[in-house]
């Protein structure tokens, strides 16, 4: 894992089965973080406003979330690959409730999933790693298992 400083805080280079990975701070969020795969932007997350959703991508599926169910409610979610965790840590906000889950189809990618979980709280969400179906909750109103 390489580091590399920049107005004092570092951005963290992982190589990963995807690639070259790497987390670079936002300059305008103080807790903020890009997650870059081969140079190439793929997620972005605020670990202080976990409902900041900067890509477009992010807002059109957290839209969906939103309209997913009343507001407020929790919701069963899986998420597939998983990146910064952006939408798991959106969901954990803004729906309450049983614990998210991300997969992802291996398990060389500290920096994208796994290295992220320790930056929410516990049972805010589970990474798995394999096929979805591992990373479906188990109960009965889940859905298949």
């Amino acid at each position: 894992m390489a580091r590399s400083g920049r107005g004092g805080v570092e951005a963290v280079t992982e190589t990963v089965d995807g690639g070259l990975a790497e987390l670079r701070p936002d300059r305008d969020r103080p807790r903020g973080w890009t997650l870059l795969i081969d140079g190439a932007p793929q997620s972005h997350v605020d670990l202080d406003d976990p409902a900041h959703l900067d890509f477009s991508y992010q807002r059109r599926l957290g839209h969906i979330v939103d309209l997913a169910g009343p507001p407020g409610k929790p919701l069963h979610v899986v998420h597939l690959g998983g990146g910064a965790l952006t939408l798991a840590r959106y969901v954990a906000a803004t729906r309450p409730g049983p614990p998210s889950r991300s997969s992802r189809s291996t398990g060389r990618s500290s920096t994208s999933c796994a290295g992220s979980c320790r930056w929410t709280a516990a049972g805010a969400y589970g990474c798995a790693v394999g096929t979805p179906a591992r990373a479906w909750p188990r109960s009965p109103t889940a859905g298949p298992t």
